[in-house]
C-alpha cells in the first residue's frame, strides 16, 4: 500500500457575509496506490482544535452558514490504509466573516436593513458592533437581546427606547461610548453565562430605569449606579454590590433568589468601606 506522498492544493481564503462559495480543488493528491479517499476538517476560532467533518470524502467541499472565522482543510489517504495517521493535509484556507456593524447611515431606526453595513438585520444574540463613524444612534424598535457590544466612539450611543435589551456577553466600550437606558419601561437584563460586570460610565448617569439579574454565575459593578423604578433579581442568579460601592434603588427590589441573591461585599480588614444599597420603596421583597 503506498499513500500519496502530497495532499494536493485547495483554493484559497474567503470574506464573506455568511455563507462561503465551494473551496475547490485546486490540484489533487499525487503518488499513491489503490484508490484514493478524501476527509476535511475545520478549526473554529479561536482555533485550538481540528475536527472532522463527517460525509466528506470529496475532493471541494461547500461549507454552511458560518458564524466564526473557520479554517478548512483536506486530508488524503490510500484505502488501504488502516487509518488517517498516514493521511497526508493540504493547505490550509481561512473564511474570515465580514462584520455586521451600526452605521446608522439612514436613521436611527435598528429595524431598518440599511442602517446596517451589511444591509441585514442582526440575528438574536449576535454581537452588536458600531461602526467607528456612525451617522445616528442606534434606538431600539422592540425588545432585543444581543451578546458582546463593541462601542469605541463617544458620539452615538446605544438607547433602549422604552424596550429591552438583553445582554448575554460583555460590554467594550472605549473613548466615552455610552448606553441610555433610563427612559420609562426600559430595561436592560444581564443574562450572560459568565461573570458579567456592570462598566462604570458606560450607562448615561450611571443609571438605567429596570435592570434584571439573569445570570447565576454573578454580575457586579464598577461604580456606583442607580436603578430608577425596578431592580429584578431571578431565581438562582446573583447580584454583588463590592467594597467601596453604591446601589440606589429608587424604586422596588424583587429577589427571587433570596439571600443568595443580593451579596453586599464587606472589606475584611475594615481598610476599605463596605459595599451599601439604598432602596425607597416599602414594596420591596426577598431582601432578606
Amino acid at each position: 500500500c503506498i499513500g500519496p506522498t502530497s495532499g494536493g492544493t485547495i483554493s484559497g481564503d474567503q470574506i464573506q457575509d455568511s455563507v462561503p462559495v465551494i473551496i475547490s480543488n485546486v490540484y489533487p493528491a499525487v503518488s499513491y496506490s489503490g484508490k484514493l479517499e478524501y476527509k476535511w476538517q475545520n478549526m473554529i476560532f479561536p482555533f485550538t482544535s481540528w475536527s472532522d467533518i463527517a460525509n466528506s470524502n470529496t475532493l471541494s467541499y461547500q461549507p454552511g452558514v458560518l458564524v466564526q472565522k473557520t479554517m478548512f482543510k483536506r486530508l488524503a489517504r490510500s484505502t488501504c490504509s488502516s487509518d488517517w495517521v498516514e493521511g497526508v493535509e493540504s493547505n490550509v484556507v481561512t473564511i474570515s466573516m465580514k462584520i455586521n456593524k451600526w452605521k446608522g447611515s439612514v436613521s436611527n431606526d435598528w429595524s431598518n436593513p440599511e442602517n446596517w453595513t451589511l444591509n441585514k438585520i442582526p440575528e438574536t444574540d449576535n454581537d452588536l458592533i458600531f461602526d467607528d463613524n456612525p451617522l445616528n444612534d442606534c434606538l431600539l424598535d422592540q425588545n432585543r437581546s444581543v451578546n458582546n457590544i463593541t462601542n469605541n466612539q463617544p458620539k452615538f450611543l446605544i438607547n433602549t427606547n422604552g424596550k429591552t435589551l438583553t445582554i448575554k456577553g460583555s460590554l467594550i466600550f472605549a473613548n466615552g461610548a455610552q448606553i441610555d437606558s433610563s427612559s420609562p419601561n426600559s430595561t436592560l437584563v444581564l443574562s450572560g453565562s459568565t461573570f458579567q460586570t456592570i462598566p462604570s460610565g458606560v450607562f448615561v448617569n450611571e443609571k438605567v430605569y429596570n435592570l434584571t439579574i439573569d445570570n447565576a454565575v454573578g454580575v457586579s459593578q464598577d461604580s456606583d449606579f442607580t436603578i430608577d423604578h425596578l431592580l429584578t433579581i431571578n431565581e438562582g442568579k446573583q447580584l454583588i454590590i463590592p467594597t467601596e460601592k453604591l446601589l440606589n434603588v429608587s424604586g422596588t427590589i424583587s429577589n427571587n433568589a433570596g439571600t443568595s441573591g443580593l451579596i453586599i461585599k464587606a472589606s475584611p480588614t475594615g481598610e476599605l468601606p463596605n459595599g451599601s444599597l439604598i432602596f425607597h420603596n416599602d414594596g420591596t421583597k426577598g431582601l432578606y
